[in-house]
């Protein structure tokens, strides 16, 4: 198993905001009290895919979701 990622941490409320702008959302979003083991950031090590396979993310973040909402509107929707 390897991870394909950034390599970059990216925290939660930019994911957010990030897919909230693609999808055109306005509306509010609630946020909640942390709970124990709740996620804020997060980062995947692309360390083994680089060695394994040489792999270099080539997308940002921002545009690969929305290559995914634009795929999903596509194909699923």
């Amino acid at each position: 198993i390897i991870n394909l990622a950034s390599g970059k941490q990216i925290k939660i409320e930019k994911i957010i905001k990030t897919i909230c702008d693609e999808l055109e959302y306005t509306g509010n979003i609630e946020y909640r009290k942390k709970r124990p083991g709740d996620v804020r950031v997060h980062e995947g090590s692309i360390e083994k895919a680089r060695n394994m396979v040489s792999f270099m993310p080539s997308v940002k973040f921002s545009e690969g979701i929305k290559l995914t909402i634009d795929w999903y509107k596509k194909n699923i929707l």
